[in-house]
């Protein structure tokens, strides 16, 4: 009998009063002293308080009111998908209570925080965007030849350290700093800058387009009066469509375009700011949806999740399986659950073989051209090309991807680097990757995970392998979004930057590699880490499910006829679950995970002793 880790419980074998119907211990005075623990046989949600505060630093007063005036008070993350289409499914078990402290900071506080800023700041020509602002037709200001350059990050932990502390504001909380310079007497014009280095080459980047960041902590400022940068559109002042699809493009201009002479009405602006609380914030942010259910990818009792990585070389004389970091991916994972087990496993097939190329092929003739191939493939019980590459691995999957253990879930990424050509259709921008789906059953989940570039591609963003790309895509495998991506619970709509909500785009300037390059932020340069927003996010999400999964099985033991044998593996789960209860109420998410996954392990060791097979999941 394998007994849970120790790393998911802290075991207690004995209470005092075991109730005969529950199998669990319940006195009333226990009851009102903690949380709950097993619930055998129901389904729980889990109710949270979300504290969001908004600051405003510097800038002019906005009506408190007017922000928060179309903000939702309740968040369920939820499958989109699947609501979109009616599709029966088990949502996460959560329900966010999201309470706003709109605060304006203090003058002091601002004075600070504007002298820091130019401090770290250091002189340099204007990018890109804020010269396309310059050329435009209305711009109402002319910028200098010379702005400053600020460390995003640093000002981004000023405000999660300093700005927090002087607010009072809790760590058991999200914050979203408005910052507007714009103004003071000591106003320059600036832009943010981020620096990392390339996870495949280990050179040095920098990105010289930003006006938002955070994510390092559960804190995210937008600065108003930086830039203007790229993302979001906001440098265009004279043009309503941007993408000439004739719809009008909403982005947020710097904080001097909101004047009567301006591009936007001033009366505008608190409206404006309760946008990207919404929005940007609380939707994509702080509480987003998931792109997957990650208890599909969730390991039996003692599994580990597994990754498995097939490299295939098609261009000439190309180095593939050199250009990927796998212990940088594993690692990646690991910080971002550190209550699972992670191991990752490599091979390659150079040169590629047929039968994969003309799986490639197919599904990029038919990007470029869609329609029936020339010859036919597996995709055609189907009905759709673009499953080609579906059912060629469902058919050879022993042959390119690792086994793995019966507890274990093992996640198929397949790694394409293709000749050129292939790739021309796309433009310099030769690379791209996607999660693919059980072509099978649509309400089915996620199948492997697909990443396919070129090296003038990747030359093109500034990386030098397949290591970003690669694990960006695992991301979503496991369950979540684009930050630019978002679900809105009023509208019951899943949207992405452009139209009415061009805006949202901001949210790509985060600390997570899950911000591909979008509207000029080159995400994929991104550091290879996940966002503190991301963990929270992955932890509830599993401390719900495996609690549900805990009270689903706990539920089949209890009416098995000899249940009494495993009362103490019961109770040891019991206690498991009330100390994830304990540690979700208290902000210890990854503590929280770990308890739950303790909960499920004992009612499973329950479930085995008393004949059930446990692997993924366990059944009488």
């Amino acid at each position: 009998m394998r007994y849970p880790r120790t790393r998911a419980c802290t075991i207690v074998v004995a209470l005092a009063g075991l109730v005969m119907a529950g199998l669990v211990a319940s006195p009333a005075a226990a009851a009102s002293a903690q949380p709950p623990g097993l619930q055998p046989g129901e389904q729980i949600t889990l109710t949270q308080e979300i504290p969001v505060n908004v600051v405003f630093i510097g800038g002019t007063p906005v009506d408190h009111t007017e922000v928060a005036a179309d903000l939702p008070a309740t968040f369920r993350p939820v499958l989109p998908t699947h609501e979109l289409l009616g599709f029966d499914y088990r949502p996460p078990g959560l329900d966010y209570q999201l309470d706003y402290r709109l605060i304006d900071a203090s003058a002091p506080l601002a004075e600070r925080y504007f002298r820091f800023l130019g401090r770290i700041g250091e002189p340099g020509g204007r990018t890109v965007a804020q010269q396309a602002y310059q050329d435009q037709q209305r711009n109402r200001l002319d910028l200098p030849e010379q702005v400053l350059h600020i460390d995003a990050r640093r000002a981004d932990r000023w405000l999660a350290t300093q700005g927090r502390a002087a607010l009072g504001l809790a760590r058991d909380s999200y914050t979203l700093f408005f910052v507007d310079w714009y103004g003071r007497p000591d106003f320059q014009f600036h832009v943010y800058t981020i620096h990392d280095d390339d996870p495949d080459s280990g050179q040095p980047f920098e990105v010289r387009d930003v006006n938002a960041w955070g994510g390092a902590d559960r804190t995210w400022f937008y600065d108003q009066s930086a830039g203007p940068v790229e993302v979001g559109g906001g440098w265009n002042v004279d043009d309503e469509d941007l993408d000439g699809n004739g719809v009008p493009d909403y982005r947020m201009p710097p904080s001097w375009e909101y004047h009567p002479d301006g591009f936007r009405d001033p009366a505008a602006l608190g409206g404006d700011l309760g946008l990207i609380v919404r929005y940007v914030g609380v939707n994509q942010l702080f509480t987003p949806s998931m792109s997957f259910d990650p208890m599909v990818t969730a390991p039996g009792p003692g599994g580990a999740k597994v990754i498995s990585l097939h490299v295939f070389q098609d261009l000439p004389g190309g180095d593939a399986i050199d250009r990927v970091a796998p212990d940088a991916i594993v690692a990646a994972f690991a910080a971002l659950q550190p209550y699972h087990d992670w191991r990752i496993q490599v091979a390659g097939s150079d040169p590629i073989d047929a039968g994969a190329r003309r799986s490639l092929e197919i599904i990029l003739e038919d990007a470029r051209e869609p329609g029936p191939p020339d010859d036919p493939g597996c995709w055609e019980p189907i009905g759709v090309p673009q499953a080609q590459l579906f059912c060629f691995f469902e058919e050879h999957h022993d042959r390119y991807f690792a086994p793995a253990g019966p507890a274990d879930h093992l996640a198929p990424a397949a790694i394409f680097e293709p000749r050129e050509e292939l790739l021309e259709f796309l433009g310099d921008r030769r690379l791209f990757g996607f999660v693919e789906r059980d072509w099978h059953d649509p309400t089915a989940s996620q199948s492997f995970a697909l990443a396919v570039s070129t090296p003038h591609g990747q030359q093109t963003v500034g990386i030098a392998g397949h290591t970003g790309l690669t694990a960006h895509e695992l991301g979503h495998y496991f369950g979540l979004f684009h930050p630019y991506d978002g679900w809105d619970p009023v509208d019951k709509r899943l949207y992405g930057p452009g139209d009415d909500l061009l805006f949202t785009a901001l949210a790509v300037q985060v600390h997570s590699l899950m911000a591909t390059a979008r509207r000029g932020v080159a995400g994929l340069q991104a550091p290879l880490e996940f966002s503190q927003f991301e963990r929270d996010s992955l932890a509830r999400w599993e401390t719900a499910g495996y609690l549900n999964r805990a009270n689903e099985l706990a539920g089949q033991v209890r009416d098995h006829p000899e249940a009494d044998r495993v009362r103490h593996l019961i109770t040891a789960a019991d206690q498991a679950a009330r100390q994830a209860r304990r540690h979700f109420d208290a902000w210890r998410f990854d503590l929280a995970a770990a308890r739950a996954i303790g909960a499920y392990e004992w009612v499973a060791a329950a479930a085995q002793r008393l004949g059930f097979a446990c692997d993924q999941p366990c059944r009488p």
